[in-house]
This record gives C-alpha cells, sequence and structure tokens, in this order.
C-alpha cells in the first residue's frame, strides 16, 4: 500500500542527465560557470514561437525540487530560450503554463523583454515535461487513515 501510495507523487524522470550542470540560467557566463553542458531546467512558459525547424520557447526559470518539479513559489533564477526541434501545440504550451526539461546548454540567445534585448542561455531541448494548469495537482495529498464513518 506504502508502494502505490510513492507512486503516485509527481516526478519526472530525464534520461541521460547524470552528469547535469548544477547552475541555474542566471548563473550561466559567470566567472568560471560554463555556457555548455547537460542541463535540467524549469519554469513558466513566457512566450511560445513555432518555426520552420522547430519551436522556440521563452521561459522564466524558477529551481526544480529533487524530482524536477518546479517550485512555483520561488522567486526566478534567470530566464532562458529553449528551442525543441519538433513541432509543440501552442494552444497547450501556453504563456503562463510550467514545464521542466532537459536539454545541451549551447551558448546564448537574445531575448525580447519588452523594450529591452537581452543575453540569456540557450538550451537545445531533448525532453520536456508540460505540467497539468493547476499546481495544486502536482503532488496528490497522502493521507492514511483507520475509522468508522457514519452518515445521516
Amino acid at each position: 500500500m506504502i508502494t502505490m501510495c510513492l507512486a503516485a507523487c509527481t516526478s519526472v524522470k530525464f534520461d541521460g542527465t547524470e552528469n547535469r550542470l548544477p547552475v541555474y540560467p542566471s548563473q550561466v557566463g559567470n566567472d568560471g560557470v560554463p555556457s555548455r553542458g547537460v542541463v535540467v531546467w524549469g519554469g513558466r512558459i513566457l512566450s511560445i514561437d513555432n518555426e520552420e525547424d522547430g519551436t522556440v520557447l521563452q521561459v522564466l526559470a524558477v529551481p526544480l525540487n529533487g524530482s524536477n518539479v518546479p517550485l512555483v513559489e520561488q522567486r526566478s533564477v534567470g530566464r532562458f530560450i529553449a528551442f525543441y526541434p519538433g513541432f509543440l501545440e501552442p494552444q497547450d504550451y501556453t504563456p503562463g503554463r510550467w514545464i521542466s526539461l532537459a536539454g545541451d546548454l549551447d551558448g546564448f540567445a537574445d531575448a525580447q523583454v519588452d523594450e529591452y534585448v537581452m543575453s540569456v542561455p540557450f538550451v537545445q531541448v531533448r525532453q520536456v515535461h508540460l505540467w497539468p494548469r493547476n499546481p495544486g495537482t502536482w503532488n496528490p495529498d497522502v493521507n492514511f487513515g483507520v475509522g468508522v464513518g457514519v452518515n445521516l
């Protein structure tokens, strides 16, 4: 019974991420922080643009927990551009939705933020997970109890 309850808790596993870089997007480019390597990041989608060769997402990153679930109540840890080599449905991957992804950090790209253009980390996406719209459903409550119920 305990095994079934633990299996119900939400987590996302990404293949090939054992040696991922332990950095946030805001740290990339700082002294000694590499701009190439495998990353697992997540956050809120800010924009989506389907192009001929794939889909470009701009993401406002937040920390992930040990199960790769975005910590939606945490402050941002930077922005990044993610390139997915295929079509992502813009009605599903709408601005405001939460994602987690694994990919290859590949330098920097320009991101438009209102009238400002800033250089942000660029990720070639290997795997992406779109979270349900309601973050309250990501980690279901687990309750144990023994009792007798009486309904009148």
